[in-house]
Parts: C-alpha cells; sequence; structure tokens
C-alpha cells in the first residue's frame, strides 16, 4: 500500500538482506486481505436475501494469545466442513503459522520457522486458500529466502516451494483458486515496483508483469470469474521516493484470455491503499479501499469504464485494513479505524444506505481478513493488541 512513511531509505538499502517488503505507516499491506476474496459457498445458500449476518450474535475469541511485539498478516480461508482457518505472522520469532478451529477450539501448527531480521516485518504478505483437494495453502513472502513461496499442508507437516524467485517478489501477496484448479496468486516486487502474477499448480508456475511503469502493485487484491478471467485491484504510484508512495491511485485491471488491460479507477487524492475486491453474480466488481489522504473509506462498484464511488465512512484513518465480501451481492467490509484504533464492519444495504458496527473497540483492529461463510454468516480474523483474534457473525432470517 501508500506510504512508506518511516525507514524507507534504509528499506531500499537493506531489502536484499532483510527481506522486509511492503508499505503504509508501519508497514502494513492484506488479506486481505489480502488474502482477500468473496468465498463461493456453494448451492446451499438461501434465496437471495432471505436471511444475513447479525452482527449483534458476534461470537469472538482468542486464535492464539500472544505475547508478540505485534501479530501481523492474518489471512482467513473457509476448509471443507466450514472449518475457519488462519495463516498469521508471529514477528516475535518470524515464523509463519497456520491456526484451524475444531470441535470449538483453535489448534495452531508452524508452517514456516522464522529468525531474527533487521527491522519489522512490513506488507501483507500473506495470503492462504483452499486448493481442490481441500488442503490449506499459504502463499507468503519468505523473509529468510527473500522471495514469493508457497505452503501447502502435507499430513502433519507442510511443504514449501519457491513460486518467484525475484529477490523482493511477494510482498503485498492475494491469491485464489480458480474453478478449473489452478492457483493465481498477485504480488508486488518492491524492488522494481512491479505488479506479478504467478499462475499454476504447485510446483509448476508461469510468471508474468503485468504492470510496471511507475511504482505499481501495492495491495493488490484479486477475483476469478467462472469463465476464467482474473480482475486486479491495487494501489499505484509514479514515483517513489524517500517519503514513500505520497500521491498515488486505485487501479482496477482484467485479465481475460491471457491479455491484460487496466484503468484508474479512482484517483482523488493519495487513494488506494488496502484494496480488496469480490465479484457479484451479476458480474458487477466490487472494491472497497483507503483513501489514505483524507483518512476516509471507499467503495467503488460496477465494471470497467462505469463506475460508482462512494465515501463509506470519514475520519482520521477510516479504513485501513479493508477487507470485503458479498452476501446475496450485498457489500459487507471490515476496516480499521486508526484514529480509534477499532476494528469496524459496515454494510450497505439493498436501498444503498451503510450501517456500521463496532467489532473490537480500542483493539488496533489490524490486518483484517473477511470471509463469507455458509447460511449468510461471515467470519472475521485481525491482529488485537496482543492476539489473533476471530468473530464468528451467525445468519439470521
Amino acid at each position: 500500500m501508500a506510504g512508506y512513511s518511516v525507514f524507507l531509505a534504509d528499506l531500499l538499502l537493506l531489502a536484499a538482506l532483510t527481506g522486509a517488503c511492503g508499505s503504509g505507516p508501519e508497514g502494513a499491506r492484506d488479506a486481505g486481505t489480502g488474502a482477500d476474496r468473496a468465498w463461493d459457498t456453494g448451492p446451499d445458500l438461501p434465496p437471495a436475501r432471505a436471511c444475513r449476518p447479525d452482527p449483534g450474535a458476534a461470537v469472538l475469541e482468542v486464535v492464539n494469545g500472544g505475547p508478540w511485539e505485534a501479530p501481523a498478516f492474518t489471512a482467513g480461508v473457509l476448509l471443507p466442513g466450514d472449518v475457519p482457518g488462519v495463516a498469521w505472522g508471529d514477528t516475535a520469532t518470524g515464523g509463519l503459522r497456520f491456526s484451524r478451529r475444531v470441535g470449538g477450539l483453535w489448534e495452531t501448527a508452524s508452517v514456516a520457522p522464522g529468525e531474527a531480521v533487521i527491522g519489522p516485518w512490513i506488507g501483507r504478505s500473506v495470503a492462504a486458500v483452499a486448493l481442490p483437494d481441500g488442503r490449506p495453502a499459504v502463499a507468503f513472502y519468505d523473509h529468510r529466502e527473500q522471495h514469493l513461496r508457497l505452503a501447502v499442508e502435507l499430513g502433519d507437516a507442510w511443504v514449501l516451494e519457491t513460486v518467484d524467485p525475484q529477490p523482493a517478489a511477494g510482498c503485498d501477496v492475494a491469491a485464489a483458486v480458480g474453478g478449473d484448479g489452478l492457483l493465481r496468486i498477485a504480488y508486488l516486487d518492491l524492488l522494481r515496483g512491479d505488479l506479478r502474477f504467478a499462475e499454476g499448480i504447485p510446483g509448476d508456475w508461469t510468471v508474468s508483469v503485468l504492470e510496471e511503469e511507475g511504482h505499481v502493485g501495492n495491495d493488490p487484491s484479486l477475483a476469478l470469474a467462472s469463465g476464467g478471467d482474473v480482475h486486479l485491484a491495487w494501489y499505484a504510484c509514479g514515483a517513489l521516493g524517500t517519503a514513500g508512495c505520497t500521491l498515488g491511485d486505485l487501479r482496477y485491471g482484467l485479465r481475460s484470455e491471457g491479455i491484460f488491460q487496466a484503468e484508474t479507477l479512482d484517483e482523488e487524492g493519495d487513494t488506494g491503499w488496502y484494496a480488496s475486491m469480490a465479484l457479484g453474480t451479476d458480474g458487477r466488481v466490487h472494491i472497497a479501499y483507503h483513501d489514505h489522504g483524507g483518512g476516509r473509506l471507499r467503495y467503488a462498484q460496477g465494471t470497467g469504464g462505469a463506475w460508482i464511488v462512494e465515501t463509506v465512512a470519514s475520519g482520521e484513518a477510516a479504513g485501513e485494513f479493508a477487507s470485503l465480501v458479498l452476501v446475496d451481492d450485498l457489500p459487507w467490509v471490515a476496516w480499521r479505524d486508526g484514529g480509534a484504533e477499532t476494528l469496524r464492519l459496515s454494510h450497505r444495504d439493498a436501498q444503498g444506505d451503510w450501517s456500521t458496527w463496532d467489532l473490537d473497540p480500542g483493539g488496533e483492529g489490524r490486518y483484517a481478513s473477511l470471509l463469507a461463510a455458509p447460511s449468510c454468516g461471515l467470519l472475521c480474523a485481525w491482529a488485537s493488541r496482543d492476539s489473533i483474534r476471530s468473530a464468528r457473525l451467525p445468519g439470521v432470517r
């Protein structure tokens, strides 16, 4: 995302040593959201708008208690049997973890080891997906190997492989699995400032550069259409200086039959941070994002060339770590109010009116990852002050 506000010059000089990547006030994104996507919950969904998530009935849980210097990078995934999983970074050890809720309890496993690094982890550099066979997979930036890696669960262990060996590639990452079984990963190449794209299956990857003019590729989010088209949103700025990207735009692109076309969706001020995208059943694209210059949560919907953009919330830093999903084609957005250090949830109803609830008042609420669950429910994971937390919102009729 934008910014790179502190110690950017040092990061650029030391990136090859530290593996640090990404941008933002404290080096945030993902997933996610990146790691952000609207999960297809299949034919068990009730008729349109027959029910909706109930924020008032949210059940909050600690996924894994601290203490850590700063828990980070939460990326949620829904596994077979509606089992929620969360990939997250343990910045105290530099390790990557994966937690899942089994029998009412959260179980945590080590995905990749870590080691002491120079400076903090930076970037929303974790994305979690369920492979066609139901196994979880995590795309992430390996700060030891300094490039994009993929971890796939195999029995009681995790198997790691390199997806893109390009140094500093993999900072800010988003991933999704299509109906064809192929895994798509969009990610930032920090040192070159490019938006890169990997496509394939574990062990067999095709890597390409989608956009390379200026410093682009921050905070990517992608959504896959049933026909195989790949929709992407990301933050892009022209030049990168010691103050970071201070005037950037929200970009949108479509990759269809191997051809990629992009356009600027919002260029008002410094906008487009924390982009999070989902596709409606009617083919419309929905994107939530942060306007850093104006301190606003923004929302865009439409198709290529015809967009409606509106402000959802304003404040000192509204809309940080935005994560959007659709329930019956209506948007729900988890986001951080940086001024209040609170995780909030906003919903736009069929009449176009927005409502907002607090999920974690005063608990930091960083790296929100929102998932659409069966029966119109929602699952959300995030990094609180000293733990990874989750909320389950049931669907009500």
